[in-house]
Protein backbone atom coordinates (compact mmCIF):
# COMPACT_ATOMS: atom_id res chain seq x y z
CA UNK A 1 0.00 0.00 0.00
CA UNK A 2 1.23 3.49 -0.89
CA UNK A 3 2.18 5.47 2.23
CA UNK A 4 2.13 9.21 1.52
CA UNK A 5 3.97 10.14 4.72
CA UNK A 6 6.83 7.70 4.10
CA UNK A 7 7.07 8.74 0.47
CA UNK A 8 7.21 12.42 1.49
CA UNK A 9 9.93 11.55 4.00
CA UNK A 10 11.91 9.89 1.22
CA UNK A 11 11.57 12.94 -1.02
CA UNK A 12 12.58 15.21 1.87
CA UNK A 13 15.72 13.15 2.38
CA UNK A 14 16.49 13.32 -1.33
CA UNK A 15 16.24 17.11 -1.13
CA UNK A 16 18.31 17.20 2.07
CA UNK A 17 21.04 15.07 0.49
CA UNK A 18 21.26 17.47 -2.47
CA UNK A 19 21.19 20.51 -0.19
CA UNK A 20 23.94 19.09 2.03
CA UNK A 21 26.05 18.24 -1.02
CA UNK A 22 25.78 21.86 -2.16
CA UNK A 23 26.60 23.09 1.36
CA UNK A 24 29.76 20.98 1.20
CA UNK A 25 30.70 22.59 -2.11
CA UNK A 26 30.22 26.05 -0.61
CA UNK A 27 32.29 25.12 2.45
CA UNK A 28 35.12 24.10 0.14
CA UNK A 29 34.87 27.38 -1.80
CA UNK A 30 35.06 29.21 1.54
CA UNK A 31 38.20 27.21 2.37
CA UNK A 32 39.83 28.51 -0.82
CA UNK A 33 38.78 32.07 0.03
CA UNK A 34 40.12 31.92 3.58
CA UNK A 35 43.41 30.46 2.38
CA UNK A 36 43.76 33.31 -0.11
CA UNK A 37 42.90 35.80 2.64
CA UNK A 38 45.67 34.36 4.83
CA UNK A 39 48.17 34.50 1.97
CA UNK A 40 47.21 38.05 0.88
CA UNK A 41 46.73 39.35 4.41
CA UNK A 42 43.58 41.30 3.55
CA UNK A 43 40.20 40.97 1.88
CA UNK A 44 40.19 41.98 -1.78
CA UNK A 45 38.14 41.70 -4.95
CA UNK A 46 40.51 38.91 -5.97
CA UNK A 47 39.03 36.76 -3.22
CA UNK A 48 35.46 37.44 -4.40
CA UNK A 49 36.53 36.66 -7.98
CA UNK A 50 38.17 33.45 -6.81
CA UNK A 51 34.94 32.47 -5.07
CA UNK A 52 32.86 33.26 -8.15
CA UNK A 53 35.07 31.08 -10.33
CA UNK A 54 35.11 28.24 -7.77
CA UNK A 55 31.29 28.31 -7.47
CA UNK A 56 31.15 27.41 -11.17
CA UNK A 57 33.33 24.32 -10.74
CA UNK A 58 32.09 20.81 -10.22
CA UNK A 59 32.66 19.12 -6.88
CA UNK A 60 35.21 16.86 -8.57
CA UNK A 61 37.20 19.84 -9.86
CA UNK A 62 37.03 21.53 -6.45
CA UNK A 63 38.36 18.41 -4.74
CA UNK A 64 41.16 17.96 -7.26
CA UNK A 65 42.16 21.60 -6.66
CA UNK A 66 41.98 21.12 -2.88
CA UNK A 67 44.23 18.07 -3.01
CA UNK A 68 46.80 20.03 -5.07
CA UNK A 69 46.66 23.41 -3.31
CA UNK A 70 45.51 22.93 0.29
CA UNK A 71 46.98 20.48 2.76
CA UNK A 72 44.27 18.46 4.46
CA UNK A 73 44.57 15.33 6.56
CA UNK A 74 44.51 12.28 4.31
CA UNK A 75 41.47 10.78 6.08
CA UNK A 76 39.49 13.97 5.47
CA UNK A 77 40.63 14.08 1.87
CA UNK A 78 39.49 10.46 1.49
CA UNK A 79 36.07 11.32 2.94
CA UNK A 80 35.80 14.26 0.54
CA UNK A 81 36.35 11.95 -2.42
CA UNK A 82 33.85 9.49 -0.92
CA UNK A 83 31.40 12.42 -0.71
CA UNK A 84 32.03 13.04 -4.42
CA UNK A 85 31.06 9.45 -5.24
CA UNK A 86 27.94 9.75 -3.09
CA UNK A 87 26.98 13.09 -4.64
CA UNK A 88 27.36 11.62 -8.12
CA UNK A 89 25.20 8.67 -7.09
CA UNK A 90 22.41 10.98 -5.85
CA UNK A 91 22.53 13.16 -8.96
CA UNK A 92 23.14 10.53 -11.64
CA UNK A 93 22.06 7.12 -10.34
CA UNK A 94 19.42 7.50 -7.63
CA UNK A 95 16.48 7.36 -10.02
CA UNK A 96 17.83 4.39 -11.96
CA UNK A 97 18.47 2.47 -8.75
CA UNK A 98 15.32 3.40 -6.85
CA UNK A 99 12.70 4.39 -9.44
CA UNK A 100 10.23 1.73 -8.18
CA UNK A 101 9.94 3.32 -4.70
CA UNK A 102 6.25 4.06 -5.29
CA UNK A 103 5.46 0.44 -6.05
CA UNK A 104 7.53 -1.24 -3.33
CA UNK A 105 7.70 -0.46 0.37
CA UNK A 106 10.88 -2.52 0.67
CA UNK A 107 12.64 -0.53 -2.05
CA UNK A 108 11.32 2.73 -0.59
CA UNK A 109 12.67 1.82 2.86
CA UNK A 110 16.08 0.91 1.40
CA UNK A 111 16.18 4.17 -0.51
CA UNK A 112 15.18 6.12 2.60
CA UNK A 113 17.99 4.56 4.65
CA UNK A 114 20.57 5.17 1.94
CA UNK A 115 19.50 8.79 1.46
CA UNK A 116 19.55 9.40 5.22
CA UNK A 117 23.11 8.07 5.49
CA UNK A 118 24.15 10.07 2.43
CA UNK A 119 22.68 13.36 3.70
CA UNK A 120 24.26 12.81 7.12
CA UNK A 121 27.65 12.02 5.59
CA UNK A 122 27.61 15.24 3.53
CA UNK A 123 26.71 17.21 6.66
CA UNK A 124 29.51 15.63 8.71
CA UNK A 125 32.19 16.26 6.09
CA UNK A 126 30.94 19.81 5.56
CA UNK A 127 31.12 20.38 9.33
CA UNK A 128 34.75 19.23 9.29
CA UNK A 129 35.58 21.71 6.53
CA UNK A 130 33.71 24.46 8.40
CA UNK A 131 35.74 23.73 11.55
CA UNK A 132 38.91 24.15 9.52
CA UNK A 133 37.53 27.38 8.05
CA UNK A 134 36.75 28.68 11.53
CA UNK A 135 40.24 27.84 12.85
CA UNK A 136 41.86 29.47 9.83
CA UNK A 137 39.84 32.63 10.40
CA UNK A 138 41.05 32.65 14.00
CA UNK A 139 44.62 32.32 12.71
CA UNK A 140 44.02 35.53 10.78
CA UNK A 141 43.72 37.28 14.15
CA UNK A 142 39.95 37.36 14.56
CA UNK A 143 38.27 36.18 17.73
CA UNK A 144 35.70 33.41 17.67
CA UNK A 145 33.06 35.88 18.85
CA UNK A 146 33.93 38.30 16.03
CA UNK A 147 33.71 35.51 13.45
CA UNK A 148 30.30 34.38 14.75
CA UNK A 149 29.01 37.96 14.80
CA UNK A 150 30.21 38.49 11.22
CA UNK A 151 28.45 35.28 10.14
CA UNK A 152 25.20 36.52 11.74
CA UNK A 153 25.47 39.89 10.00
CA UNK A 154 26.26 38.24 6.66
CA UNK A 155 23.33 35.83 6.95
CA UNK A 156 20.94 38.64 7.93
CA UNK A 157 22.11 40.76 5.01
CA UNK A 158 21.66 37.83 2.64
CA UNK A 159 18.17 37.05 3.96
CA UNK A 160 17.12 40.70 3.78
CA UNK A 161 18.23 40.89 0.14
CA UNK A 162 16.51 37.59 -0.75
CA UNK A 163 13.24 38.70 0.85
CA UNK A 164 13.23 41.82 -1.35
CA UNK A 165 13.63 39.85 -4.57
CA UNK A 166 10.64 39.73 -6.88
CA UNK A 167 8.98 36.33 -7.15
CA UNK A 168 9.01 34.63 -10.50
CA UNK A 169 5.59 34.21 -12.14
Amino acid sequence: MYDVEKHNNLLSLLGLALLNAQALEYSIVTLFAINKLLIDGKWSKDIRNLMKSKYKQTLGKLLNDVSKKIKLKSDLESRLFEALKMRNWVVHNYFREFAPVIASNIIRDKATKKLYKTALFFEQVSDEINEINFKLMQQSGRSGEDIIENIKVTVKSYLDAKEKEVDCP
